[in-house]
């Protein structure tokens, strides 16, 4: 009975092996009551009861939907670290200054732009201070393009 309780909170591959060893145990204990020639029934039942025990739990378990299951669970528990360590990007600007570049030079020049991003963090001063960050302010100013 305690390996059955045991089993519920384990992996399914460990659940398959507690449940056909508590179908050995119980197969063998059922045949070895048997008068005559206990030790011989109760291995054949102990068999009987451990196959019975892993067809059923192959059969009633479903490792497909449990993969899936842990997949979509550790893609969202990813996507919620990622929303919390990086950035999210409130305002951006294409362009630095109100000058236009000619089309003939756009291929040349890579445009600057500025953006705000909000954070969440907190940093450690010195021993007894710490500060909280809640925004970064990003200035990419213009370039020339050297691959062309």
């Amino acid at each position: 009975m305690a390996l059955a309780l045991c089993s519920c909170a384990s992996t399914p591959k460990n659940n398959l092996v507690t449940n056909v060893l508590i179908g050995v145990a119980a197969g063998y204990a059922i045949g070895s009551m048997n008068k005559n020639n206990s030790a011989a029934f109760g291995l054949l039942y102990g068999g009987m009861g451990g196959t019975a025990a892993a067809l059923g739990t192959a059969y009633l378990t479903d490792f497909d939907r449990d993969n899936k299951r842990l997949s979509s669970e550790n893609e969202k528990l990813r996507k919620d670290l990622e929303a919390i360590t990086s950035p999210k990007t409130v305002y951006q600007s294409p362009a630095m200054f109100n000058s236009k570049v000619p089309d003939k030079y756009k291929r040349l020049i890579q445009p600057g732009e500025w953006r705000i991003s909000e954070i969440d963090q907190w940093i450690e001063d010195s021993e007894n201070r710490i500060i909280h960050q809640d925004k970064i302010m990003e200035l990419i100013p213009p370039s020339l393009k050297t691959n062309n």
